[in-house]
């Protein structure tokens, strides 16, 4: 599904199953056009691991799984291209299958809604309603093989799509999205999407496969993509439709080569449009407005069918390349490696510093592929054993994980949360705010040092909130789960999050008033509450006034004059998160200040 977005290149694919017979016949790959400066590959790129499977939903029963997804209400994300209310109820499931119903309302129906440009709630009438749903945390995914078995819904201005969608920038992938126009240009897209600088443009490549008969509809098909660090693949039926590389690589001598399974290092280019981020599984079908809505000819109720969903992820097996410890006197029992084992007092983690000691009547074992690194630091106390050897790490040596043991969770810190934990390879962490809501959560990171630094106490769930999160000092309860390939385990712990230099900076800057207010010492404004949970009044006996609330992004959403010297807010129809209100005197002085909003 689609926000607005820069366009790079529109691609037609022919396919003989589904087009009429005089469609035109061009590539889906597309010119690379932009790309990044040099990059230099230096990890052998494993192109032939196994797919484990992660996720599936068969879709029986009589009712939608919750733990898996979310069934969506209300929002529109392009108010001038699609127009539907997403209702739970027009989701059903029964005999085996999943059905989201597309129903034209006579009546219209009214209900308020988000307009997800600009997050503010609406009240409209609606000609349709529809069906979407979203998978829950943690089923978002980065990386991996997703797979749907359905029937598509036929008819103009009836928009179906299986869909990734996340991430802290817009990252979007398109297994498939019919555009169901004017009956001369019936198509399935297959886009990607990437923010790639940032700054809230959403770049884009697109293959379209145009001119889809109406018998294709009434048939099952199976759609597949195929998206690693490396490359994405669009499958259709098993039919190869669509390859998108991330990099272009050459050998150190000029050479192109193919880098699967290749000894580095070589030398490439990397597409910069390519999204990195994990993304949830969204299944939904919109309804055009305008000149491609419905017609009269258009069948309702119709429904998106779906057979069942599946995400596998490569098994990357149970050796990690390298490991760095530091600070620690409680080591595992046996360490094996791909590459390298480094241990010392600067064995190359970044913020921590200490000695490594394996005490009396430990029993440690290291072994490595390539070398092992004694550092000043390393010791070995008498009585204690100490083994190193220089041996391949396989799946015929390492056939499944160590037992993973967190030996040190800290209670608290100020510029990092490190965690020494033996065995694991990742983590996924969250971090939760006082009303129980996520404000930080990353997947699937590597732990390839030990101790690990998992957080540095700030958000990445955007601008208003973060401002209020990032405050200190201040307590936050963490969830990490640490896991490597066949074992895992989930720590809890309510950590307390000291000042640092930077946080004192940014809590000045958000006590500091937003303009110089000397000149109102005659006048004594008041906001009251200040944090409010959504009603809040402005007061000033001395003088009458008119006032406004802005947001961060300084769009004016409530005005306001005085009537007897206060004025009345009520927030509770926005977001979450800190505000600025703005007062004119009745002689042209102008006050500000912040107004939290929690």
């Amino acid at each position: 599904m689609k926000i607005k977005f820069f366009l790079i290149n529109s691609i037609i694919l022919s396919f003989s199953q589904l087009i009429a017979q005089n469609t035109t016949n061009d590539d889906c790959d597309y010119p690379a056009t932009w790309i990044t400066s040099q990059v230099t590959i230096s990890q052998k790129i494993e192109c032939d691991n196994p797919w484990t499977l992660v996720f599936e939903d068969e879709f029986d029963g009589t009712e939608l799984d919750q733990t898996k997804w979310t069934p969506i209400t209300g929002y529109i994300r392009n108010y001038d291209v699609e127009k539907e209310y997403y209702l739970p109820e027009n989701i059903e499931v029964s005999n085996g299958t999943l059905k989201l119903w597309t129903k034209k309302e006579v009546p219209p129906v009214t209900y308020e809604y988000t307009n997800l440009q600009n997050y503010i709630n609406y009240t409209d009438n609606f000609d349709y309603t529809s069906a979407e749903i979203d998978s829950k945390m943690p089923f978002n995914f980065k990386f991996g093989k997703f797979e749907i078995k359905c029937k598509v819904p036929y008819g103009k201005g009836i928009w179906p799509a299986f869909w990734l969608f996340g991430g802290p920038r817009y990252n979007e992938i398109d297994v498939f999205e019919f555009l169901q126009k004017p009956i001369a240009y019936f198509s399935m897209a297959m886009t990607h999407h990437y923010d790639v600088y940032n700054n809230n443009v959403r770049y884009s490549w697109t293959c379209q496969q145009k001119n889809i008969s109406e018998d294709f509809y009434q048939s099952w098909h199976k759609y597949t993509l195929i998206w690693d660090e490396y490359e994405m693949l669009w499958y259709l039926d098993d039919i190869l439709m669509r390859k998108v590389s991330r990099y272009y690589f050459y050998s150190t001598n000029g050479d192109a080569i193919n880098p699967c399974n290749t000894n580095p290092p070589y030398i490439g280019k990397e597409e910069l449009v390519y999204p990195k981020d994990p993304m949830n599984v969204i299944a939904n079908v919109a309804v055009y407005i305008g000149n491609d809505a419905p017609e009269a000819t258009t069948q309702f109720p119709v429904a998106m069918e779906i057979d069942y969903i599946r995400v596998w992820q490569r098994d990357k097996g149970c050796c990690i390349p390298y490991k760095l410890y530091e600070a620690t006197n409680n080591l595992p029992s046996s360490t094996h490696v791909s590459n390298y084992i480094a241990a010392g007092n600067d064995a190359g983690i970044s913020d921590v510093g200490g000695n490594v000691t394996i005490n009396e009547n430990q029993d440690v074992a290291f072994t490595a592929g390539n070398y092992i690194d004694l550092l000043p630091g390393f010791s070995v106390e008498r009585g204690a054993t100490f083994n190193a050897s220089i041996e391949d790490c396989s799946p015929l040596n390492q056939p499944e994980g160590e037992d993973i043991t967190v030996t040190n969770f800290p209670d608290d810190f100020t510029d990092k949360l490190c965690v020494s934990v033996n065995g694991a390879t990742k983590y996924t962490i969250r971090v939760e705010f006082d009303n129980g809501n996520t404000i930080y959560y990353s997947q699937n990171n590597p732990i390839n040092t030990n101790p690990v630094c998992v957080w540095d106490g700030s958000c990445n769930y955007g601008s208003p909130n973060c401002w209020l999160y990032v405050r200190c000092p201040r307590s936050r309860k963490v969830i990490i789960d640490f896991s490597n390939c066949s074992k895992s385990v989930s720590q809890t712990k309510t950590v307390h999050v000291s000042c640092s230099e930077k946080n004192l900076q940014l809590n000045d800057s958000l006590n500091q008033d937003l303009t110089d207010n000397r000149n109102f010492e005659n006048y004594n404004f008041i906001i009251s509450p200040n944090p409010t949970s959504g009603i809040f009044t402005l007061s000033c006996t001395n003088t009458k006034f008119s006032a406004e609330i802005s947001d961060f992004l300084n769009r004016k959403i409530l005005s306001s004059s005085s009537i007897e010297g206060f004025i009345q807010f009520d927030l509770s129809s926005f977001p979450k998160g800190i505000y600025i209100v703005k007062a004119s005197t009745s002689d042209g002085q102008i006050y500000t200040d912040k107004i939290i909003y929690q």
